[in-house]
């Protein structure tokens, strides 16, 4: 290298971390939790000759519960002791009580544990119940005493999103409190491991491909003969301006509904996102009264799925009709069709979203969705079966355990050998 291309070069760098100041904190501040979890690391590694490595699933919703096949196999296993701590979200955004959240976690696993106290509204120290490892729900709502700066202190902390994949915006909103802390942050595919060190504009050390759980569901299965062919509808909630703006409930929630009514030989399933009724009546599209009566008609009509595994009624499906982003790629190793409701506002799919979408049916508008309807439901029109068989192949999804991935990865890590 020359003199002058050695003056450019060191010109570039100077430039580029002027650009980014916040470059060097963050490499300084990773730096710190790596040398926080190599001591864990050490720690577990002698634990683990005698006893056995306890790893709490740390929860508070019920519909975003993805983890039973990493829960199950730890179960199985004589290295690790896995529990679920069922605690609160800092801010109440759904309809289910705490209670009713906790004995949903109870017909899941046999070792449930409480980390919230109902009578004072506090959460319980995660530290009291002594954890080597954690694996999160989500990155949002957690209390000072179960953060993963807190909990970083003493054990190991994971996460995988409980959808297919985090938006880019919700991963910048949390980056500095909790993916830049995180041990390992699991994620669906390399395209959205480039999408996070493209926007941070460096290597962000944690970040590991491995698919996702939820998929798990799908191994071995072997398509048989049911009674019941779905057709599910699952609108999103996002309905505020500064939100994702996948939802179209507004132009089409009605008209679904009345669709579903007119054809009552379909077996229809009612999928709605969690927070769907609450967006409703917040951003004054229905009062409350309203959201009852549409969603009691929906159960007239159907099956109302609002909480657990809904991977079977995909399985045993004929169709999904969604706007909703994760759906887009766990639906899709069913292989059936998709009328996918689109906003013309909506940001941030995911790559792995991209890569299905391109096999789907887009609809716009109330003309699209009623000759979608009637090509795929009436007339059992399917032009894109082999673009989802290839979508199936780009993002390796069809055969894999993403349990045992996660598994043999802490093991590695730890130094377990057996």
């Amino acid at each position: 290298m020359t003199k002058i291309h050695k003056i450019i070069t060191l010109f570039y760098i100077k430039i580029k971390f002027r650009i980014n100041p916040k470059i060097k904190i963050y490499r300084k501040k990773q730096k710190s939790y790596i040398n926080r979890y190599n001591k864990i690391l050490n720690i577990l590694k002698q634990k683990s000759k005698n006893n056995k490595i306890r790893v709490c699933f740390l929860v508070s919703e019920s519909a975003k519960w993805n983890a039973q096949s990493l829960y199950d196999l730890m179960e199985k296993s004589d290295i690790f002791e896995p529990f679920i701590l069922v605690t609160n979200l800092s801010y109440n955004v759904y309809f289910q009580s705490y209670k009713q959240i906790l004995e949903f976690y109870k017909t899941c696993a046999n070792n449930v544990q409480v980390g919230w106290n109902d009578e004072t509204n506090e959460s319980i120290d995660l530290k009291l119940f002594n954890p080597d490892i954690v694996f999160y729900q989500q990155p949002w709502g957690l209390y000072d005493n179960q953060s993963v700066e807190y909990v970083s202190n003493f054990a190991l902390t994971y996460y995988f999103s409980y959808a297919m994949g985090d938006a880019l915006h919700t991963f910048n909103w949390n980056f500095e409190n909790f993916y830049l802390i995180l041990k390992n942050y699991f994620v669906f595919s390399k395209y959205e491991k480039k999408l996070y060190t493209d926007n941070l504009k460096f290597n962000l050390n944690n970040i590991v491909v491995i698919g996702h759980p939820k998929l798990d569901t799908y191994k071995n299965y072997k398509e048989e003969y049911h009674e019941h062919k779905y057709v599910i509808y699952a609108p999103h909630h996002s309905l505020e301006i500064d939100s994702l703006n996948y939802a179209t409930f507004l132009w089409n929630g009605k008209y679904i509904l009345e669709w579903a009514q007119k054809h009552p030989n379909f077996d229809w399933v009612f999928k709605p996102h969690p927070r769907l009724k609450q967006a409703l009546i917040l951003n004054n599209i229905m009062s409350e009264e309203e959201v009852n009566k549409y969603f009691n008609e929906w159960q007239n009509v159907g099956i109302f799925c609002d909480e657990g595994s809904y991977f079977n009624l995909f399985k045993n499906s004929k169709c999904l009709i969604t706007d909703c982003g994760s759906f887009l790629v766990e639906y899709l190793p069913t292989k059936q069709p998709v009328i996918h409701l689109r906003n013309p506002k909506a940001t941030d799919y995911i790559p792995a979203s991209k890569v299905a979408m391109q096999s789907y049916y887009d609809v716009w508008n109330i003309r699209n969705l009623e000759k979608c309807l009637n090509d795929i439901l009436i007339n059992g029109i399917d032009t894109k079966k082999q673009e989802r068989m290839d979508a199936i192949r780009k993002l390796n999804i069809e055969s894999y355990s993403c349990a045992e991935k996660i598994i043999n990865t802490i093991k590695n890590e730890i130094g377990i050998r057996k």
